[in-house]
């Protein structure tokens, strides 16, 4: 019975993700992999290996995409090379145990507000890395094609996302 169904995959154009990469806008990219959060996964995936795959997913068609290869002082998380741009993503994510350890410490706190806390201290973390690594000036200086680079720190926490970028 289930041979003769039809499955339905939607696609997810990547074009509007790839453009606000390239061009520095943070606030396109976070509503673009929020929208593939939406359309794709469960909140039981949750780790940070799991989001890392889906953005090289994601950038595949559109980017040259490299995954923890050395740049500078240490291993981005993902360097993508799209057009004549270098994207540097450092990707953090809360998990379900600092999440409920949040909750015990912080009982009176909204889920949602806790949430945010949580996230904003992971991007500081990434965007620190992405400064104290020097990973910039190391993709500048190692990849031929990027004449501009543009990072970006993601964090995630279940379906949900923020990005900021690194300046």
């Amino acid at each position: 019975e289930g041979c003769g169904r039809e499955w339905h995959i939607p696609s997810f154009d990547t074009k509007p993700l790839s453009d606000a990469l390239v061009s520095g806008d943070a606030e396109t990219v976070e509503r673009e992999f929020r929208l593939a959060l939406k359309g794709s996964v469960s909140v039981f995936d949750y780790n940070e290996a799991f989001y890392h795959g889906m953005i090289v997913g994601l950038l595949q068609n559109v980017a040259t995409v490299r995954s923890n290869d050395e740049y500078g002082e240490g291993r981005p998380d993902i360097v993508a090379l799209a057009e004549d741009c270098g994207i540097i993503l450092e990707v953090k994510c809360v998990m379900p145990k600092a999440l409920a350890q949040a909750k015990k410490s912080q009982p009176d706190m909204d889920e949602d507000d806790l949430v945010d806390v949580l996230v904003a201290h992971k991007l500081d973390e990434a965007q620190q890395q992405i400064v104290d690594r020097k990973y910039v000036r190391a993709v500048l200086r190692h990849e031929p094609l990027a004449r501009t680079v543009k990072s970006y720190a993601v964090c995630f926490c279940r379906k949900w996302c923020m990005v900021r970028l690194v300046e």
